[in-house]
């Protein structure tokens, strides 16, 4: 071998062994895992998942689904939805309701409208007919039917009894009904019988039909009449009146036919002397 060769070979061998000697001390190599493309990293295997103390942090739970008796704190809140049961039962009526009287059966001994024969025709303004009874039968029916001429106050008294000395308690009546039809207002008087005579009473209107006939159910309670100023006020409490009535009495100033068809009080039956 030549020097020349002797030369290059020991340059060759010490750069060798410097490289070996250097390679020794370099740190180790950073590992990388290598998912594939889409997949979720390794939290075990991949250093990037540890926390600052080098440990392997634990996945976390997936969250439970939301329970169907607590919606997602998210969502829209849900719409109240009424079930589609039976329909409740209808409520019971207020003490204060009025109550329809249902129809009675007529007196058999006189012609009677409501079973009350005494619907008395005066001379307290001109009416036809001017006196009796106003009960009449049309078309195999009791109405009563009177005509008022003029424009004074015509007074067309009932005795709800029949008899002119009895009085009926109707506090524990809730209303009466009537059928009518009225060319003019009607007003109908509560006349108890310890204040028979005047005008100065409790009373309720039966507004004008213009001929035609309609039906009104009126409460008995005080709070559903009032009084006339031109007849005055009466000087007792209603509570008293309606505990003694001998009779409504019905009154206008209006011309014209007033017929009545049906007439009842709800809880009471008139009786037929």
């Amino acid at each position: 071998m030549t020097k020349v060769h002797a030369f290059l070979f020991k340059a060759l061998s010490a750069a060798l062994l410097l490289q070996l000697l250097g390679g020794c001390s370099q740190p180790p190599a950073k590992v990388t895992n290598f998912a594939p493309q889409g997949a979720e990293p390794d939290p075990v295997n991949d250093p990037a998942s540890g926390d600052e103390n080098g440990l392997t942090q634990e996945a976390s739970p997936s969250p439970a689904p939301p329970s169907p008796l607590s919606p997602s704190p998210a969502a829209a809140p849900m719409p109240i939805v009424m079930s589609a049961g039976p329909a409740p039962a209808a409520m019971p009526a207020p003490a204060s309701a009025p109550v329809t009287a249902m129809p009675l059966t007529e007196c058999t001994n006189h012609a009677s409208l409501g079973r009350i024969y005494q619907w008395i025709a005066t001379t307290e303004g001109t009416m036809i007919p001017s006196s009796g009874s106003i009960v009449v039968s049309e078309s195999g029916k009791n109405i009563a039917r009177v005509k008022f001429l003029g424009t004074d106050w015509h007074v067309v008294p009932t005795w709800l009894k029949n008899t002119f000395e009895s009085e009926a308690d109707l506090s524990g009546s809730k209303s009466f009904t009537i059928t009518y039809s009225a060319a003019g207002d009607i007003y109908v008087q509560m006349r108890p019988s310890f204040a028979w005579d005047g005008g100065a009473k409790y009373v309720v209107k039966l507004p004008a039909t213009g001929g035609a006939t309609k039906s009104l159910t009126i409460p008995l309670e005080a709070a559903s009449w009032t009084t006339l100023a031109a007849l005055g006020d009466p000087p007792y409490p209603f509570a008293m009146a309606v505990k003694q009535v001998r009779g409504f009495v019905y009154i206008s100033k209006v011309p014209g036919d007033f017929v009545v068809s049906a007439f009842a009080i709800d809880g009471f039956t008139p009786p037929c002397p």
